[in-house]
């Protein structure tokens, strides 16, 4: 529970956000489905991703690193010097490095030699490998000069897209270059981008989103919404979560001691609620038996690569959990963050009204005596004013002598100025305070208070 400013509970709950568990579950199957095809490259990107890594999978990461230089070790070099097998290796690289502290020898020789020859071969002419190496590649002495290099050739093929307005293209290099502080997110290039939203692929908007991370929230949140909604599309159509949704709740029955025939009871209901799941599945004493695999075709599809970055993405947002509200407290929830966001003052409404108040009486005696004040300003000689500066700097009580219309009009103003002040502080006065604002009364009262 929260409380309000009025006093008022807050009634709200913290759940796991299904799109984000949905991917990431996707994204650990992937996992083990890299290890088991012996795929570097996927297994050691989808680590770099994953906010927890075991020894186990670390050791793995040695495992795979270990055989792919053995094969580079029993014969040429040439066949390994491609982006997926080099990338994998720098990827590796990084892990161990972050995890050890240190680099095996045998890794790091291998990597550079690679990288130089695909130095020679002028990064292999991909932009998108070279951005990748740049930002992923261990930020150590032995390997200061690719980065040098690759950030290089990297900001002419960027500074290339812009001026093309190749969008894809220019967040695949600014991936690369923002990570070493060699270029900048410019806003009209985000409000851009974000005008072509729909003709970006998956990949590039979660590559906006983990760039525009602490930056301009107000793009951020779009691009990050968006990138939700195209995994909640890929994912919600999907036999398998349904189906394990189901899995779920068939088990948490069996183990509750739940009848069988009550069960299967729940089944015909589910069924004729139109939930695909119980339509493939049946129970038989303690067991539950699949009846209908899914086909490849309704499974997600299998891209670690965007799974990887859009997991990354959400997390840095915090969206791995939700907060769940009734759509009262959301509305009161919502008025309370417009009135609290950069840009905004929060304020009571009585003392707004007491603003409108000031204002409407301010603006209606202004206009009322606005020609004397106009002509009183064009008749009038400036100079006096050096004079009554200097005076009042001797006698500051002198104020009051000079007619006592204008001290009086003098101290309203001010008092309305310290009022408007306090309110936009504060966000609220009481009747004490406005009189402690007085001029002159105000003191008064203060020191009579204090002496109480």
């Amino acid at each position: 529970m929260n409380d309000n400013s009025n006093g008022e509970d807050l009634l709200y709950s913290e759940i796991r956000n299904p799109i984000f568990q949905a991917l990431e579950n996707q994204l650990r199957i992937e996992f083990e489905w890299a290890y088991v095809d012996k795929n570097l490259y996927s297994f050691s990107w989808i680590a770099l991703h994953l906010k927890e890594l075991t020894e186990e999978d670390l050791r793995r990461v040695n495992n795979l690193v270990k055989e792919a230089l053995n094969r580079v070790a029993k014969g040429n070099i040439v066949p390994f010097i491609n982006t997926e097998f080099i990338l994998g290796l720098c990827f590796a690289a990084r892990i161990i490095y972050e995890k050890r502290g240190e680099i095996p020898s045998n890794l790091l020789d291998n990597l550079n030699k690679l990288l130089r020859e695909a130095r020679k071969r002028s990064w292999l002419r991909n932009h998108e490998f070279v951005s990748l190496i740049v930002r992923f590649l261990p930020n150590i002495t032995e390997f200061s000069d690719v980065i040098k290099e690759g950030v290089t050739w990297l900001q002419n093929k960027c500074q290339e897209s812009l001026r093309k307005r190749d969008y894809e293209r220019a967040v695949d290099c600014l991936f690369g270059l923002c990570e070493k502080g060699s270029s900048q997110l410019t806003l009209d290039f985000l409000r851009e981008a974000s005008s072509h939203i729909n003709e970006l692929s998956d990949e590039a908007v979660a590559k906006l989103c983990i760039l525009l991370h602490d930056q301009n929230r107000e793009l951020a949140i779009r691009f990050v919404k968006e990138l939700e909604r195209r995994i909640e599309n890929e994912f919600k159509g999907s036999p398998g979560l349904s189906l394990e949704r189901g899995l779920r709740e068939l088990v948490c029955l069996l183990n509750s001691d739940c009848p069988v025939e009550a069960i299967r009871s729940i089944l015909t209901v589910k069924k004729e609620q139109g939930q695909d799941w119980a339509k493939n599945v049946r129970v038989d004493g303690k067991s539950i038996i699949i009846q209908h695999v899914p086909r490849v075709g309704e499974l997600p599809r299998v891209d670690p690569k965007v799974h990887a970055l859009a997991l990354k993405a959400l997390e840095s947002y915090r969206r791995s959990s939700i907060i769940a509200l009734n759509k009262d407290d959301f509305i009161r929830l919502k008025e309370v963050f417009n009135t609290a966001r950069k840009g905004y003052l929060g304020i009571r409404k009585r003392e707004y009204l007491t603003i409108l108040l000031i204002a409407g009486v301010t603006s209606f005696f202004a206009l009322m005596f606005l020609p004397n004040i106009l002509s009183a300003i064009w008749n009038f000689d400036y100079k006096t004013i050096a004079i009554l500066l200097g005076d009042l700097k001797k006698n500051w009580l002198l104020v009051l002598t000079q007619g006592s219309q204008r001290a009086v009009l003098l101290c309203i103003w001010l008092w309305i100025v310290r009022v408007l002040y306090r309110l936009r502080r504060g966000g609220e006065i009481n009747l004490m305070e406005a009189v402690r604002l007085l001029p002159i009364i105000g003191y008064i009262v203060k020191r009579l208070l204090g002496r109480g």
